[in-house]
């Protein structure tokens, strides 16, 4: 039969039998040393009933909420993203009607004599940004997605 006289040696006996650190710890909060080891094992049965089955239902609880939140998080930035790319996809759409609207009205225009610097640069400017950044595609909204069966 082993006697403990240390608290870290009781804990240590404690983990040798499947338990965690912090449970040990709680077991042994009132413990008087030296203890042999029958006693430390009554202590250890004391503490595993009711006092162990609640912190290991809280703790799960804990773990449920967790992962509720992890899941909730996940979603919100997968939305978010998808929202932003959505966005900027709009934004590329948008850019190239108004820069398309600008160009057709200029052509007009430039026969009648009206010529501008500012807008041959934001053409030529456009033309270059088009080329190295090519349009994403918008998503359709379901209504008005093909559907293929």
């Amino acid at each position: 039969m082993q006697t403990f006289t240390t608290k870290a040696s009781a804990i240590a006996y404690a983990r040798e039998m499947g338990w965690t650190g912090a449970d040990a710890k709680l077991a042994f909060q009132e413990l008087s040393l030296p203890i042999d080891e029958l006693s430390l094992l009554n202590t250890m049965v004391r503490f595993a009933g009711p006092i162990m089955f609640k912190r290991q239902r809280l703790q799960g609880a804990q773990k449920r909420l967790v992962t509720i939140r992890n899941r909730e998080v996940e979603e919100l930035s997968n939305s978010f993203s998808e929202m932003v790319r959505d966005y900027e996809a709009q934004l590329d759409k948008d850019r190239s009607s108004f820069v398309l609207i600008v160009k057709t009205l200029y052509s007009v225009a430039k026969p009648f004599g009206y010529r501008s610097a500012w807008i041959e640069a934001l053409l030529a400017t456009y033309q270059k940004y088009t080329t190295q950044h090519p349009a994403p595609a918008l998503k359709q909204p379901p209504s008005q997605q093909k559907k293929t069966s």
